[in-house]
């Protein structure tokens, strides 16, 4: 008996997952409420599951889904965790509101004063790049350098945000053009495009 129930809910997490990597948030959450009475009493107060829900309205860009599940998981008492500011973060960004992920990025230093992770911060300078927020998107770079965790898409967004606004002069003259440069050839055509558009 115990076994038989326990196929059924493995089968529906693994669909869960999936609902989740699609950005299925409506289905996911409505799975999620149906296998909740199944789960054994110390996997529901764990936020594993619940950021699986999380991660699904981050894939669909839906920030206001994004929070009203993040406040039902701690109304459930489960406690927030670095993962789940992470995606609210995540929602923000990819539905164009880049100083709301900002300002959950900050909430979440403050609350848990841990860092959010690099590849969430990456999500941020692309939509503040995209919005057009140019010195925003500079600003994460910088903050990634000092922390070590820049890569050659951080330096390549930033400096295509400059270029496309006539602002390549900006690109020469930031202090990471040194390390930039360095990065190899994919990085060196962007610098190409980017110095191409400076006005003297």
């Amino acid at each position: 008996m115990r076994r038989a129930t326990a196929q059924p809910l493995a089968k529906s997490l693994d669909q869960l997952t999936k609902l989740s990597q699609q950005g299925k948030s409506a289905k996911a959450a409505d799975l999620f409420m149906q296998i909740f009475p199944q789960l054994p009493k110390d996997r529901k107060k764990k936020p594993m599951l619940w950021n699986l829900v999380l991660a699904a309205f981050a894939n669909s860009a839906d920030y206001e889904g994004a929070v009203g599940w993040f406040n039902k998981t701690l109304e459930a008492g489960v406690p927030a965790n670095k993962k789940a500011f992470g995606k609210v973060m995540e929602a923000a960004a990819k539905a164009k509101k880049p100083d709301l992920a900002k300002a959950w990025m900050e909430k979440l230093t403050q609350e848990l004063n841990v860092e959010v992770d690099p590849e969430v911060i990456s999500i941020l300078i692309h939509a503040y790049a995209k919005d057009g927020k140019v010195s925003a998107a500079n600003e994460l770079l910088e903050k990634k350098i000092s922390s070590g965790d820049a890569n050659l898409i951080d330096y390549n967004t930033v400096a295509d945000a400059y270029a496309k606004r006539g602002r390549g002069k900006d690109v020469t003259m930031a202090p990471w053009m040194s390390v930039w440069r360095a990065g190899g050839p994919g990085v060196k055509q962007t610098l190409l495009k980017a110095t191409s558009l400076i006005t003297f």
